[in-house]
């Protein structure tokens, strides 16, 4: 198994995910700290785990196409860039049939802001959330205007291409350091 195999690479994007989903329900007041609700705000830890995912939905997806090692940046966009057509396709289909509460969401708050809304699409929001994981990760240091984390749908798009390829995947754990998967964990470069 390589440095980059594509599910060790997966396994990773999908704990944080997890990790991104407990930190809504504790958003939420679903999550208790003994009978109290959760005492910290998990705002940001958050939105860094989800833009994390995200990232190395990605980079597995193009260490799946190519065999190689994903490229070294945070930048959404150009991760993006670097997919086959037929995979950002699927996941660009995936954002256009989920997206409604997601630019619903963006429409609110120009309206709230009184600011006309630009065209929101999916590249307007890869194009918001294209920085998020450093945005997130140096938040102290100010939230540049119109960027931040949206994609949340379209991370999910790229979980979903995953899994349909490895469908074996969603059930598979890491034992550290190692995986335990269903099968082999080697990819197909399609």
């Amino acid at each position: 198994m390589g440095k980059h195999d594509p599910a060790n690479i997966f396994l990773v994007a999908d704990q944080f995910r997890v990790t991104d989903k407990l930190l809504h329900m504790i958003l939420r007041g679903e999550l208790t700290y003994g009978k109290e609700p959760v005492p910290y705000e998990v705002s940001v830890p958050m939105v860094t785990c989800a833009a994390f995912a995200f990232e190395l939905y990605l980079k597995c997806l193009i260490s799946m196409e190519t065999g190689a090692a994903p490229p070294n940046t945070h930048e959404l966009d150009k991760l993006f860039a670097r997919l086959h057509a037929d995979t950002q396709k699927a996941i660009r289909d995936y954002f256009d049939a989920n997206s409604v509460s997601t630019i619903a969401f963006i429409k609110g708050e120009f309206e709230r802001a009184r600011k006309p809304a630009p065209t929101i699409d999916f590249d307007y929001v890869l194009s918001v959330s294209r920085r998020a994981f450093p945005i997130a990760r140096y938040i102290y240091e100010g939230l540049p205007a119109e960027q931040g984390w949206v994609a949340e749908m379209i991370m999910e798009g790229a979980r979903s291409v995953i899994i349909k390829r490895f469908p074996h995947w969603e059930k598979a754990r890491q034992v550290v350091p190692t995986i335990v998967l269903d099968g082999p964990p080697t990819s197909p470069t399609r």
